[in-house]
């Protein structure tokens, strides 16, 4: 049972050395009932948007609709550069990650040919509750020239 407040709590820093976040998040959705549920910033180019799809839409499902994941491009180009990602154009990247990630959320046989992201129609299962809304970090002016605000995913409530 659970006593907190409905707005959506990021999983504390501490917890990310001992747990995933996405695994820590399911047991805390499965275990919970009315707290919202959030991370901090889930660096979307550093995941595969069909893969990071999936386990939203698990976490949302698992509770509920009460999932609201945080997102941003990551800004440490040897960081990206170790997870196989090219550090250029990073805010592109990101936004087309995520339009990946709800065309999975919102269509049966999704399909997405983009120019970071290119699959034909696929199965992805589940879909989410609801669609979750996606808040997308405040992003400055990085070695790409690229700039973006802080703002919620657009379709979000």
């Amino acid at each position: 049972m659970d006593h907190g407040a409905p707005d959506p709590q990021p999983l504390p820093r501490h917890c990310s050395h001992i747990y995933g976040p996405m695994a820590a998040l399911a047991a805390i959705a499965a275990t919970t009932s009315r707290i919202g549920l959030g991370t901090g910033v889930v660096l979307v180019n550093q995941h595969h948007p069909i893969t990071l799809a999936e386990q939203v839409a698990s976490i949302d499902r698992i509770s509920g609709g009460r999932f609201e994941p945080g997102a941003g491009p990551g800004s440490n180009a040897e960081e990206m550069a170790s997870h196989g990602v090219d550090p250029t154009r990073p805010i592109a990247r990101m936004l087309e990650h995520i339009a990946a990630m709800r065309e999975i959320w919102t269509k049966d046989e999704p399909e997405l040919p983009g120019e970071f992201v290119d699959f034909d129609p696929i199965w992805s299962w589940p879909k989410p509750v609801r669609r979750p809304p996606v808040l997308i970090a405040g992003v400055g002016r990085g070695t790409s020239g690229e700039r973006h605000p802080a703002r919620r995913e657009p379709g979000s409530p």
